[in-house]
């Protein structure tokens, strides 16, 4: 499930194909699992965001 600045959410099951814009918020359960295609460019300047929140959230 992804949810956004807005408010709205999307959840998505087996088989479904995504694309989520910058500004959602992931909640992954347990027995999640993704596979992800990212340009390689685009996932560094992601991940360094995802790092930064998850070392702020701790």
């Amino acid at each position: 499930m992804f949810t956004y600045a807005d408010g709205h959410s999307e959840t998505y099951e087996t088989g479904d194909a995504y694309y989520a814009p910058p500004g959602h918020t992931p909640t992954l359960f347990a027995g999640t699992e993704l596979v992800e295609f990212h340009p390689t460019e685009e996932l560094t300047k992601t991940m360094e965001v995802v790092t930064k929140n998850s070392e702020a959230a701790a």
